[in-house]
């Protein structure tokens, strides 16, 4: 039970200083747009992207498309693709 608590109290804090500078960065060099959907992307939207070669920020709903793709694989990205 006190880890419960304590990790509630930790997740109430939200992003550490770290992840904001990073995402705030990576925001700026993205031109304020989602690297996904390339509309507009607010700090307190952006989530972050830690790809090894090529980080970025993205909006939750883009980088839930991506979690998705790079977990099902280019053949079945490819498949759909083929189905819009």
């Amino acid at each position: 039970m006190s880890l419960y608590k304590a990790h509630r109290r930790l997740s109430d804090r939200g992003p550490g200083t770290a992840d904001l500078e990073r995402r705030q960065d990576l925001l700026a060099s993205q031109r304020g747009r989602c690297a996904v959907c390339r509309k507009t992307l607010d700090l307190e939207d952006a989530r972050l992207d830690g790809h090894e070669t090529d980080p970025a920020v993205l909006h939750a709903r883009c980088l839930e498309l991506v979690a998705l793709a790079r977990a099902l694989g280019p053949e079945a990205l490819d498949r759909a693709k083929a189905r819009l």
